[in-house]
């Protein structure tokens, strides 16, 4: 249990090091510090709210409280979106060869379903290497102020295209921090000694738990994580054992590993405050020029 909590730690780290390089390529430059504070904030709404959303949400609302560029920091946002979805969707397609789970109802369907997977995969790769090429659809979306700001978060995704070294390395960590993921699980099982899989299977089924959870509306996931493992193992191991490597990972990942954030929120330390310093003076200083406008024109 000890190296399933160390280990998703450090996919959490390459989470954060991902993000802080997609920010940089919007030419954003948060601290690593900020950015982690940040990071545990979002996790721990994201213990009550359906699948990222409270990371996410959290995440957005806090690069634009400080920068002020909204479409720089969704921009970044949603490439790591595409990214992670990218990383994982080439996990499950590399491990699927291997996990030799057939028979079972949820494996035989993802099986079913590779080639509409290995498409998403190359959809999103083109979506993050020509974004470009999307431009013509922005047309068809009948309300001007997203139509513009849709069009403006395509110019910003642009940047990332003379930038292939950010985006490998974006990806490399995305694979890395959904490998974290996979090792977590079997940690799991090996912590409840369970028998009558191997770690492929364990590591293919918590892959596919990372898709369910990701388009399934859920509070942090659960109920879906522990419902695909049983699916998924169920027929290799009794269904409690399988339960169970499912359940403590919710308990590692959000409790564990997300309680932090209720620090950082409500004691925050001098590298990460709600409200700083320069913050304050930026609107002292639009208050001041919102005054003399007036004046100006009188």
């Amino acid at each position: 249990l000890l190296f399933a909590t160390f280990i998703k730690f450090l996919g959490i780290i390459a989470n954060i090091v991902r993000w802080q390089v997609l920010l940089r390529g919007q030419g954003l430059d948060f601290g690593f510090g900020w950015l982690t504070a940040s990071y545990f904030v979002g996790r721990f709404f994201g213990i009550v709210m359906p699948s990222t959303l409270g990371l996410d949400g959290w995440r957005l609302y806090d690069t634009i409280r400080l920068s002020r560029k909204p479409v720089e920091c969704t921009t970044a946002l949603a490439v790591e979106r595409v990214i992670g979805l990218v990383g994982l969707l080439a996990t499950i397609l590399l491990f699927m060869p291997f996990a030799d789970l057939s028979g079972r109802d949820l494996a035989d369907i993802v099986q079913a379903m590779a080639v509409p997977l290995a498409a998403a995969m190359i959809f999103g790769l083109l979506l993050l290497l020509r974004p470009e090429l999307f431009s013509p659809l922005i047309r068809l979306i009948p309300i001007a102020k997203v139509r513009n700001f849709v069009q403006s978060s395509i110019t910003s995704a642009t940047a990332y295209s003379s930038r292939r070294s950010a985006l490998l390395v974006a990806l490399l960590c995305a694979v890395f921090g959904q490998i974290t993921t996979m090792a977590m699980y079997f940690a799991n099982a090996m912590a409840l000694q369970v028998e009558g899989v191997t770690m492929l299977q364990v590591f293919y089924a918590a892959a596919v738990m990372t898709l369910g959870t990701f388009i399934t509306p859920t509070a942090a996931g659960e109920g879906v994580r522990e419902l695909v493992f049983v699916e998924m193992l169920g027929g290799h191991v009794p269904a409690a054992k399988a339960f169970l490597i499912g359940h403590l990972g919710f308990w590692i990942e959000k409790l564990l590993l997300s309680f932090q954030g209720g620090i950082f929120l409500i004691w925050a330390p001098k590298s990460y405050q709600r409200v700083t310093r320069e913050d304050l003076e930026r609107l002292k200083e639009e208050t001041a020029r919102e005054r003399a406008l007036p004046a100006t024109a009188t």
